[in-house]
């Protein structure tokens, strides 16, 4: 019955999208790897550049979906959601290492509670959970360059599925000396 729960649990924990935090802007990556820019507060956040770094150069270049994309072939989308200053994102030499974007003439502004789409930068793969970061830059205070690393969400489920498999192989051991 305890493993029963412990396997729901674990299924349920799979499920749920992962955020990491940088001050007030996340980076929210969901199972399948779609990764947004997030404001979780309820106030609406300036900020006019960001990056993603990967100490293992695991970024795949063509799955991200940059803002200056947007720009090029989707200009109303990046308005709706960004702001009338969101058309000059420009990338900064992005690569295996890093992706990074920067507002070249104003600031964007991601409102209070909503999520924009950046693509799948992590690769088929997804992030190194323990070595990616992302920062962002607050327009409010243009030498400030908010950093955090992302958070390993899988070490719960590691553990659960570490912690599961001794206990099915002792109600199986115990299972098999009783006597019959």
């Amino acid at each position: 019955m305890r493993f029963q729960a412990l396997l729901a649990a674990t299924i349920l924990l799979a499920g749920i999208a992962v955020t990491a935090q940088a001050g007030e802007i996340e980076l929210w990556v969901d199972h399948d790897f779609t990764t947004y820019l997030y404001n979780p507060t309820a106030a609406d956040v300036s900020f006019d550049g960001y990056l993603i770094f990967s100490h293992a150069k695991t970024l795949d270049v063509a799955g991200w979906d940059s803002l200056n994309d947007h720009v090029a072939d989707r200009s109303q989308e990046l308005l709706d959601n960004l702001g009338p200053d969101s058309l000059s994102w420009g990338e900064i030499s992005p690569n295996a290492a890093y992706v990074a974007e920067t507002n070249l003439a104003g600031i964007s502004v991601l409102k209070a509670g909503e999520k924009f789409a950046i693509g799948k930068p992590f690769g088929p793969s997804g992030p190194d959970w323990s070595r990616d970061q992302f920062s962002y830059n607050l327009a409010a205070t243009p030498d400030l360059l908010a950093s955090s690393i992302v958070p390993e969400p899988s070490t719960l489920i590691l553990a659960a599925l570490a912690g599961a498999g001794p206990l099915a192989f002792r109600r199986r051991a115990a299972r098999s000396l009783r006597p019959s």
